[in-house]
């Protein structure tokens, strides 16, 4: 399985352990990761929850699944 991310974000800041549990079977290739994706403003900024501004990230995936 291959997956295949875009994220506006630097690819250190993406937690692919996370990621790769949402898959529980098959052969995960390592994840890729490129710029792109989208910031946009959420409106809302919540510093309870850990927010350092009202950004929303946007990822934009791609999972190919095949033998």
């Amino acid at each position: 399985m291959r997956v295949q991310l875009a994220v506006p974000v630097d690819a250190k800041d993406i937690d692919t352990e996370a990621v790769k549990k949402v898959f529980p079977y098959g052969q995960l290739l390592p994840i890729e990761i490129q710029r792109g994706g989208m910031r946009a403003s959420s409106g809302i900024a919540l510093p309870a929850m850990g927010d350092k501004n009202d950004d929303w990230i946007i990822a934009v995936a791609a999972v190919t699944v095949g033998w």
